[in-house]
């Protein structure tokens, strides 16, 4: 059997992601690393051996590309064998397995401190000053929070029911995303996930909707001045790093937001069992199931940070917009 990898792996890799989803922007570059080097030397894929693959690995970290790149690669041609496995067209062991790298040395994940994060929502425009306030207090990446909708958020004092589910007073849940141009739900059970919400973010985000022209329920919460999604890539152009330059932080991004609230717990003494639920990081689908006790006692750690970073009820006052489509 011949398997030509310009239209095998980009096609049939999508089947083994879950719910069949576009993988992310590293099995993607490493789907275009390997379509032209899964077949040098060796002819028809069924040929491949584990020597080749491990050989065709050399060869690219040789070429200077990084360990993480050289492991999407494998990882790849290793998914073309699964699913040809499981179609039924290829028998016999999976040439990746027992494919050696070299270990992975990675970087050391900065944070901001609860000063330079004050300093940093005092520089940054509306709304994407709105936007880090809700990532280093809840923990949402940069895809959830432009894949936030109005109706998944409570500012009431009452649950609602959104969708047949409950949502508890104060609370915002995470049932959706943007990614380069798409919407798509969660990447995983865990990212699906319900967050309590400060009182002061919940002023700021209280203005924000009153200031909002798109706050209906089914409008996106952070959103250019004609109500379209906002575009990742600018915002951390125009806004992100030009504020970080400014405050010496060259280092500034969004997943820096995600490390600086992890931080924070862990500063403030949360639970581990209670930052991997507002983290996403669980596998055991708990974040589903938690009851209104423990929204309760995340609530009054959250609110600690959010006092840290705003100050107790303090709403925000920034009328600038940010258009940054």
């Amino acid at each position: 059997v011949l398997f030509h990898p310009h239209s095998f792996v980009a096609r049939d890799y999508l089947l083994l992601t879950p719910g069949g989803k576009p993988p992310g922007p590293a099995p993607l570059h490493a789907i275009r690393r390997s379509r032209e080097c899964a077949v040098q030397g060796v002819g028809r894929l069924r040929n491949i051996q584990s020597e080749d693959v491990q050989r065709l690995v050399r060869l690219k970290l040789e070429a200077g590309y990084s360990v993480q790149t050289a492991l999407h690669i494998r990882n790849v041609i290793s998914a073309v064998f699964n699913c040809a496995k499981w179609r039924s067209v290829f028998v016999g062991e999976n040439p990746a397995r027992g494919v050696r790298l070299p270990e992975m040395e990675r970087k050391e994940a900065l944070a901001l401190t609860f000063e330079q994060g004050k300093a940093l929502l005092a520089e940054l425009p509306s709304p994407v000053a709105e936007m880090a306030l809700v990532s280093m207090t809840c923990s949402l990446n940069v895809a959830e929070l432009l894949g936030l909708r109005w109706k998944w958020i409570n500012l009431t004092a009452e649950p609602v029911v959104v969708d047949t589910e409950l949502l508890h007073p104060y609370t915002l849940a995470v049932r959706q995303n943007y990614y380069r141009g798409h919407f798509g739900s969660p990447k995983s059970k865990a990212r699906r996930r319900n967050v309590p919400l400060s009182a002061s973010l919940v002023g700021v985000l209280l203005g924000l909707q009153l200031r909002s022209e798109f706050n209906g329920p089914e409008d996106l919460v952070f959103v250019s001045k004609n109500g379209a999604p906002l575009v990742e890539r600018n915002l951390t152009r125009r806004v992100l790093k030009a504020a970080g330059e400014k405050l010496k932080m060259p280092w500034l991004s969004w997943h820096v937001f995600r490390h600086s609230h992890s931080a924070y717990d862990e500063q403030i003494g949360l639970a581990l069992s209670d930052r991997q639920a507002q983290m996403g990081h669980s596998d055991v689908g708990m974040t589903l199931h938690y009851i209104h006790s423990d929204l309760e006692r995340r609530r009054a750690a959250i609110e600690n940070i959010a006092t840290r970073l705003v100050g107790a009820g303090a709403a925000s006052e920034k009328e600038a917009d940010c258009d940054t489509k």
